[in-house]
């Protein structure tokens, strides 16, 4: 009887104060739809860091949903200017860039507005205790030159004189930088309980701070001396607190919960995955062909090669299923009678599914 209890608790510790560790593997791949909704009235809590926590987030209801395509980034609108990139997001035609390896996901920019600097969007792999800062990272640095810089100084009351206390006359130039510092603590691990099923989780503690700082060079028309940069009202910093909870569970492909708070750990804002699993077991984007993309009267989907399409679905955002088809390597789904608005089409083919976004205009 010792030797069986004896082995029952070696067993209990074990399975209480076992960990996960999330890679590069788990998380976003191209081919994923993610469904990130927010509840406007959470009503949950931080709870605390350290080992076997339960955090139960099963009472969020979305009171709005987003869908986000991850996909290639090639053949995208601004892909030319983000050759580091091997993944981005589709947000409504809103494309986010990144650079995705082993080591982390780099955040690279956002449609025409590329970063300075690669910044860190989530290092990895990601282990309960790990901390990580990445920064400061300079994600902007324009300079505004010509008589532009005497008029935008005029507009908000200032001029060189004022800037450099009398010390200079003229402004020449407006130099516009920003810095990003990120940091994270994996600060606790456990059990997460979801709306729809629960999930083995470390939490991510971040904060980003951004100083923005807003120079003008001054030159000194008379002796020189007092040529040189000067600072201006318009320098601030801002900082932003939050949590994640990230899986290694496979239907789980972005961050379970996302948490915003301000300084004093009061929850500002709550994102959630509404609908796991997420993506296809393999991606088969490239075999499927689906157009035209938009579309008002019929949308074809067209097997690319061998493959036989199993079956074809159509969903509103809500997840009601609008359309359905039989099998076929080419199927035709009349939408003349659907309403004008953005659906999610799912495409089975051999015991793997894609998933895309369809605009109904």
């Amino acid at each position: 009887m010792k030797k069986i209890f004896t082995v029952l608790m070696v067993l209990f510790v074990n399975f209480s104060y076992s960990q996960i560790t999330v890679t590069d593997m788990d998380i976003m791949g191209v081919g994923d739809v993610v469904y990130l909704s927010e509840d406007f009235n959470a009503n949950i809590s931080l709870g605390n860091p350290g080992t076997n926590q339960t955090w139960d987030f099963s009472s969020l209801q979305p009171s709005y949903t987003e869908v986000f395509d991850i996909i290639s980034p090639v053949g995208t609108p601004f892909y030319s200017s983000y050759p580091l990139s091997n993944i981005c997001v589709d947000i409504d035609g809103d494309f986010l860039y990144f650079n995705k390896s082993n080591t982390g996901i780099l955040a690279l920019g956002q449609g025409d507005s590329v970063f300075q600097q690669p910044t860190m969007f989530m290092p990895l792999p990601l282990n309960y205790g790990d901390s990580h800062i990445d920064g400061p990272v300079t994600i902007m640095d324009s300079l505004i030159g010509g008589p532009t810089v005497n008029l935008l100084l005029v507009s908000q009351g200032l001029s060189a004189t004022l800037l450099s206390m009398g010390a200079a006359q003229v402004a020449d130039s407006i130099n516009i930088l920003v810095n990003m510092t990120n940091t994270f603590n994996v600060d606790a691990y456990g059990s997460v309980i979801m709306p729809n099923g629960t999930f083995n989780a470390l939490r991510v503690q971040t904060s980003i701070s951004t100083l923005s700082d807003v120079l003008v060079y001054c030159t000194d028309t008379l002796t020189g001396a007092g040529s040189g940069w000067y600072s201006t009202p318009f320098s601030t910093t801002t900082y932003e607190y939050g949590y994640y909870f990230m899986s290694d569970d496979p239907s789980v492909r972005f961050a379970l919960v996302e948490i915003s708070t301000d300084s004093a750990l009061n929850i500002e804002a709550v994102s959630y995955l509404s609908e796991p699993p997420l993506s296809s077991n393999y991606d088969i984007s490239s075999e499927i062909n689906v157009y035209p993309v938009p579309t008002t009267y019929d949308l074809f989907i067209e097997s690319i090669g061998s493959k036989i399409l199993d079956k074809v679905e159509l969903f509103d955002l809500g997840g009601r299923l609008i359309l359905s088809s039989n099998s076929g390597s080419k199927i035709k789904l009349d939408i003349s009678e659907v309403k004008k608005s953005i659906y999610i089409l799912k495409v089975y083919s051999e015991g793997s599914f894609v998933q895309k976004k369809i605009v109904v205009q």
